[in-house]
Formats: structure tokens, sequence, C-alpha cells
């Protein structure tokens, strides 16, 4: 009798474990909310891209018929091969027709040419990727900038940004709204819950 319990209760950690997406997959800014990236070769039928949470067993397991495109899954959108300078930042199947301009890095802020003997000067922060920005009334605290671990918009810099330790991973402080990572390059707290776009 205990055996078989134990059998059927390891089976049943294992279906749950194989349903859930892992928190890589939950993470990828590339995606569509609601979906995941699967990378190449981790799905048997040779899907490739974004894909949404509750479609992903059906469409990932079984005999191969995804062959670089999405005619299998039509839902999945359009298969994409996005590069900058020689470097695939994105390759499959997504909805986003953005996403060769959303997987680029943003460029690096150029130093500004010194005249008339002055100091070059470079700007303190970078502005925000094109197709979102903070609130009115905030800033963008980039991953790394802030002690505490907080990402995102916010006008409360000492009180949320520079106090004691880390204590903020992917998590948002009160009066901040919640933590989104998009397609368009936003990643962090915002209380604009259009911010994905």
């Amino acid at each position: 009798m205990h055996y078989f319990t134990s059998i059927s209760a390891f089976a049943c950690v294992l279906s749950l474990a194989t349903a859930a997406p892992s928190l890589s997959a939950r993470s990828s800014p590339l995606c569509p909310g609601q979906s995941q990236l699967k990378p190449e070769h981790a799905c048997t039928s040779g899907f490739v891209g974004c894909i949404p949470y509750d479609k992903a067993s059906e469409v990932c397991t079984g005999a191969k018929r995804f062959y670089n495109d999405c005619s299998a899954s039509p839902e999945s959108g359009s298969f994409y091969r996005c590069e900058t300078a020689g470097v695939v930042t994105f390759i499959g199947c997504t909805t986003n027709s953005n996403i060769c301009a959303a997987s680029a890095p943003a460029p690096e802020p150029k130093p500004v040419e010194p005249s008339n003997n002055q100091p070059p000067t470079t700007p303190a922060t970078p502005p925000p990727a094109a197709g979102w920005s903070c609130p009115q009334g905030t800033w963008y605290a980039k991953k790394g900038e802030c002690n505490s671990g907080f990402v995102g918009c916010t006008s409360q810099s000492p009180e949320v940004c520079d106090k004691g330790p880390q204590r903020y991973w992917g998590s948002c402080p009160s009066g901040h709204g919640n933590y989104y990572a998009c397609a368009n390059g936003f990643v962090g707290c915002t209380t604009d819950t259009a911010i994905c776009g």
C-alpha cells in the first residue's frame, strides 16, 4: 500500500513541476504578457519563441512539426530572427511585430565633445528606451543603481533607493505599483498599468 501511495505522490509532484514554467522562462522581457520564451532545442516539437503559459505543453511536446516557422500554431504570430552586430538577440515565434527593435541592446551614451576648452561631460543616466517612460514626477532607477535592489520608477529616492541593504528582489514597495518585464525594454516597478504597451 505504501509503495503505490509513494508512486502516485511522486507522479503528482512530477506533473506539477512540468506544468509550471520555470522562473527563467517567466522572466523573459522579450515575450508579451502571459507568455514564456522557449529557446532552440527546448521543445521536441521544434517550437522556438514566445508561447502562452496555458498552451506551452500542447505546443512544445510531441513529434517535430515546427521547422523555423509558426505554421503549426498560427496564434503564435510570425517567425523572427533578430541580429545586432552579428549577435542573435531573438529567434522564434512571437506576436510582437516590433521584436527586433525591442530586443536590440540600447546604444551606449556618447560623451559630449569638449568645446571652448571645457572638460567633456557624459549624461548621468541614459534616457529610457523608446516606447516607454516613467510617470510624470518620477525617475527611472536602473538595475544595480540602488543599494536596496529597487528597479523602476520612483520619486522617493532616499527612502526607496539607498536605505539599508538589499530588500527588493523583483518586488515593489508600497505606492510604486507592480513589477513588470516588458518586451519594449521596461523592467521594474511602475504605477503605469499600460507600460508594456
